[in-house]
């Protein structure tokens, strides 16, 4: 499991990072955000990231879990918690996801 350093920030200096964060991932190009999030984020957390992104789309395609699971090498309780996710969210989210799933 990821853990947090225990030093914990203040909520506005926590808040302030995270917006940054999301400023940094609306990088403009592909090449660009591999350049950027390759060199921060290990491969290990590159995949995993991918994977969840692959499996919050085969679950929004209705695919199984085994299917999944067969496809992505993920566990269930991965694919459950993408599931969950999707039934949590709003239009908004499934819009960005329907966009991002190209393959569909």
């Amino acid at each position: 499991m990821t853990k947090v350093s225990r030093l914990k920030l203040g909520s506005t200096q926590k808040a302030k990072i995270i917006d940054r964060l999301w400023e940094a991932l609306s990088l403009k190009n592909k090449d660009e955000i591999q350049e950027f999030w390759g060199r921060i984020l290990t491969p290990t957390e590159i995949t995993m990231f991918a994977k969840r992104v692959e499996v919050l789309k085969q679950v929004n395609r209705g695919l199984s879990y085994s299917e999944i699971r067969g496809k992505l090498k993920v566990t269930d309780n991965t694919i459950n918690k993408m599931s969950n996710v999707i039934h949590r969210v709003g239009d908004a989210f499934l819009k960005i996801l329907l966009r991002l799933d190209k393959d569909q």
